[in-house]
């Protein structure tokens, strides 16, 4: 992997797949000399249900990223982590805002529907 892709996308070696993404400035970065455009990502993928953080400095994920421990399931809409963010200045953003991410149609690769639950028969006595 050259330099310039180890550095843009991490470990993962591409564009991480999303169908949405939530993005919130982090401005003190722009205090430094130079000044860094840093962004902490919430990045959705409807298809699978997950959900994954990353933050990106001036357009690059750094050369150590890896999404191994930051995928998280995609919690309920409306749920309590939905508020939090939304507190927090999470607003949504079209994914090709940044090029570390690589848009998935949603409704063209969505998950099978979970089959229902099925109640086991019901035992019969054995009779000696």
């Amino acid at each position: 992997m050259a330099k310039q892709e180890r550095r843009k996308y991490g470990l993962m070696a591409g564009p991480i797949p999303a169908t949405r993404v939530l993005s919130r400035e982090m401005g003190h970065f722009q205090t430094l000399t130079p000044p860094v455009k840093a962004h902490t990502l919430l990045i959705i993928d409807d298809t699978k249900g997950t959900i994954t953080s990353a933050q990106v400095y001036d357009g690059n994920l750094g050369r150590n990223y890896s999404t191994e421990t930051l995928v998280k399931p995609l919690p309920e809409t409306g749920s309590e982590k939905w508020k939090k963010w939304k507190k927090d200045g999470y607003v949504e953003v079209p994914v090709e805002t940044f090029d570390v991410l690589k848009r998935v149609d949603a409704k063209a690769a969505a998950p099978a529907p979970e089959a229902p639950k099925v109640a086991p028969p019901a035992r019969t006595p054995i009779k000696s």
